[in-house]
Parts: C-alpha cells; structure tokens; sequence
C-alpha cells in the first residue's frame, strides 16, 4: 500500500526474488518453469497497461489484485493440508 508507483513494486518483488532460494517462494517454478515472481510482474503489467491513465485505479486493481492472490493462496494451503492429512 506504501508503494508509489509500480516501479516500486517490481523492485520489491525482484529483491524478493533474489532473496529466494531456487524453487521457493518468489522463485517457485510454476507451470511451464515459469517462475512465480515473474508471473507475478506480467500480470501486474497486464494492469498497468489497462489501468495506465489513473494511478489511483491502477494501485486499488493492484491491491485487488494482491488480495485475491492471497485470498487463494489460503485456500490453496487450506486444501493442501488437508490432502496432506489424509491417509491412505
């Protein structure tokens, strides 16, 4: 929410990256080796291009954005907990 401009956040996100691990977190190799932190910034640009007249609409459609993500990603640990628990 601090960030000013998306600039700030690719730099925060690519500091994360360099950060991770190999295969963790930011650096997760998701579908197609693509890795996670890389998605990340495509679909934040893919905002930007849409939202590039208003800087208030594009930082409330990034905060959206991260919300949803992490209204998932909950759901996602959620379920895999649970799959994780089963035995059998």
């Amino acid at each position: 929410r601090g960030a000013e401009c998306f600039e700030e956040i690719e730099m925060l996100i690519r500091y994360n990256m360099a950060k991770c691990r190999s295969g963790e977190s930011w650096m997760f190799n998701c579908k197609d080796g693509e890795l996670f932190g890389d998605i990340i910034l495509d679909n934040l640009s893919e905002i930007k291009r849409a939202d590039k007249e208003d800087d208030n609409e594009v930082r409330k459609s990034f905060e959206l954005y991260f919300g949803y993500l992490y209204w998932q990603s909950r759901i996602w640990a959620a379920e895999s907990a649970s799959y994780g628990n089963k035995k059998g």
